[in-house]
């Protein structure tokens, strides 16, 4: 049977729409690979712009001394430097550093190691916590006369936040090596003056004081002394009146009332002695050393100064002496 015209037409006409078709598919396959190559180089320059903007191995400046006399007067105020005889000071004013940060940038960075204490000058920095996640969490911002990285000067530890200059930051900087160097041409005892620091870096620990306000944070560790007990040591006595509060630096303690035996235990970080201050009564319990402690004492009057600047503060700490007065009741 003869081939119908119109039905070879129709056929070829199929075939051209088949090839048509695969080539259309083609052609989107090979767009949509460009595509993808393209957002990857996009995503890339994007990477690298961001990690332009934010330079964290560049100082905008930097001499090698302080001069003036605010300079001076930044450094004396802080609790480490205010500690100090005179001259302890100067060998210290000597052996410190001047620098500028450009916004952005982070001066100390949490997981690496440190050998620097830094002392704000002028503008202000962000203290931020970083999950293993990555996201970053401010968990407290810094001012002018305030301070950081002091466990530096002490032990060889890595930083446990980072820290990020908010607009331009001067600060003033003193390595481990300059600091040793600096107490020993001037004689100064080396544990009276690390124990500042040992204090500030116990605070900042405290779920409670280690949200304290920056100005009530110096207030706190000027005000504090510091105290050594022996295992077995009674620290307070249940009845009896209380003039002081007690932060646990190192160690452990037992808490007992004479009625329920021991009904509690305390470590570094915890606190005790509040329930005098705030509610006026006596001794709510007897508080003894499981092993040898380190105390943080802060006396009636500087505790009212300290709760005084941070208002927060004092609401959380009233609210923990209630609840444990009324517990102890």
């Amino acid at each position: 049977m003869p081939a119908v015209p119109e039905l070879i037409a129709y056929g070829n006409s199929i075939d051209r729409l088949a090839v048509g078709a695969v080539a259309a598919a083609v052609i989107v396959a090979l767009l949509s690979v460009a595509i993808a190559a393209l957002l990857g180089v996009v995503g890339f320059a994007r990477g690298m712009l961001a990690s332009v903007s934010r330079p964290r191995n560049h100082k905008g400046k930097k001499s090698e001394g302080i001069t003036g006399v605010a300079g001076f007067q930044r450094l004396d105020a802080n609790p480490l430097f205010s500690r100090l005889d005179d001259p302890a000071r100067r060998a210290l004013h000597e052996s410190t550093t001047r620098e500028c940060f450009v916004d952005g940038h982070d001066i100390v960075v949490q997981g690496e190691q440190g050998d620097r204490f830094y002392v704000i000058d002028e503008g202000a920095c962000d203290v931020i916590s970083v999950a293993p996640s990555g996201v970053e969490t401010v968990c407290a911002r810094l001012g002018a006369g305030d301070s950081f990285g002091e466990m530096a000067l002490l032990e060889d530890a890595p930083r446990n936040a980072t820290v990020r200059a908010r607009g331009e930051a001067v600060v003033f900087a003193i390595s481990e090596s300059a600091f040793d160097a600096a107490l020993l041409n001037a004689g100064a005892d080396r544990d009276s003056v690390t124990s500042v620091l040992r204090a500030a870096h116990a605070l900042r620990q405290s779920p409670l004081l280690g949200g304290l306000s920056p100005t009530a944070t110096r207030l706190l560790l000027q005000g504090l002394s510091r105290r050594e007990v022996r295992t077995g040591a009674q620290i307070v006595t249940e009845g009896t009146r209380g003039d002081e509060f007690f932060f646990l630096e190192s160690g452990s303690v037992v808490v007992s009332k004479r009625d329920a035996g021991q009904v509690g235990t305390l470590g570094p970080g915890d606190f005790f002695g509040e329930i005098a201050l705030v509610s006026e009564v006596p001794r709510t319990a007897t508080v003894a050393a499981v092993n040898d402690c380190v105390l943080l004492v802060l006396g009636r009057a500087a505790f009212a100064s300290v709760l005084a600047a941070d208002f927060a503060a004092g609401v959380d700490v009233e609210r923990v002496a209630l609840k444990r007065g009324a517990l102890a009741a």
